[in-house]
Parts: structure tokens; C-alpha cells; sequence
């Protein structure tokens, strides 16, 4: 254990930090974002559950689903270095998959990020660009 103080003017106080308390919230939340992710994909129809972590396994993607296309990390936290958390998808990939990062703060909506490469791909299958024809 640790001591954390209080640095408040007028005012001392010690307040004890259990470590290892604070590494099982982390945990319980990292959990809670990848259950929340895995309901919203299958709440749409597709096939979801949570990556084999809990087996030891830190090789798993946060969340299994059948789009075999993407990668799926999940970060349930108030402050996050999208781009770590980017850079830590991107490694954690497969080569035919295009990395995401599922990020939500307390009280927010749930955001998905994906490079911007990744995105123009997407948006073309969705929306296919028109070919102009300049000679006209």
C-alpha cells in the first residue's frame, strides 16, 4: 500500500491507496466496456462476445465478432491516449484486419475510432464515389 496525501491548505490528512484494489476496478470497468460493446453489436444482429482474456490469453481481441474485418479494442476510461490506444490496436491486429478503438468516459456516449484510411474504405463500400466525367 501506498499513502496518498491531501494537499489541501490547512488541512493534513493521509488517505491509504490499496494498489491492487485499484488494478481490480480497472479490470471490473475493462470488463463492463467490453460486455457493453459486445450487446451493442449483437443488439444489431451481429454475432458478439468478449475475447478469451479471462483464460489467460492477452493475445484475444477485447471483442470476438463475426465481422473478421475488424479489430476491436475497448477503453472504458475518463482520460485516454487515443493514439496509444490506436498504436496498441494496430499491434494487437491481424494483417487482413482494420484496427478500432471503442472508447467511452462515464456518463458519454460510446465513440469508435478508426483511421481515416480505414474510414475512405468503408464509405466507399456504403457510398460509392461517382465518376465524374470532366470532358463533358
Amino acid at each position: 500500500m501506498s499513502t496518498k496525501q491531501n494537499h489541501m491548505p490547512g488541512k493534513v490528512s493521509c488517505k491509504k491507496v490499496d494498489r491492487h484494489e485499484l488494478g481490480r476496478k480497472s479490470k471490473r470497468k475493462g470488463k463492463k466496456g467490453e460486455r457493453a460493446v459486445a450487446n451493442m453489436l449483437r443488439d444489431r444482429g451481429y454475432e458478439a462476445r468478449r475475447g478469451v482474456q479471462y483464460r489467460g490469453d492477452t493475445d484475444s481481441p477485447d471483442v470476438v465478432s463475426e465481422i473478421r474485418d475488424m479489430h476491436i479494442e475497448v477503453k472504458w476510461v475518463e482520460r485516454l491516449s487515443v493514439h496509444v490506444a490506436m498504436t496498441q490496436a494496430k499491434m494487437d491486429k491481424n494483417d487482413n484486419q482494420f484496427p478500432t478503438v471503442w472508447h467511452k468516459r462515464r456518463r458519454d456516449e460510446c465513440l469508435v475510432t478508426i483511421p481515416a484510411e480505414a474510414f475512405m474504405d468503408l464509405l466507399e463500400k456504403v457510398y460509392p464515389p461517382k465518376i465524374l466525367d470532366i470532358l463533358d
